[in-house]
């Protein structure tokens, strides 16, 4: 079967975990993002934030996508 680029719309502050239940699945994903730094006492924070909040990039087939769906971290799948 084919693999097709699909956005997919996550729950909120779900990127992270879904890229990494993709990865276990060994499914090309992309989650690009920016580092924020901050100030916290004493210390630097470094936090890596999505830059598209909400969305992730996957290579889907059929069957990976309806696996994606039943996930309870995915909202939709846009093509």
């Amino acid at each position: 079967m084919d693999r097709i680029w699909y956005a997919v719309r996550t729950k909120p502050r779900a990127e992270k975990r879904l890229q990494s239940l993709l990865r276990s699945w060994h499914v090309l994903c992309v989650l690009p993002t920016c580092v924020k730094v901050r100030r916290a006492q004493r210390h630097v924070i470094r936090t890596d934030i999505p830059i598209f909040p909400g969305y992730l990039m996957a290579r889907l087939d059929a069957s990976e996508r309806l696996g994606v769906l039943r996930t309870n971290m995915t909202v939709s799948i846009v093509p």
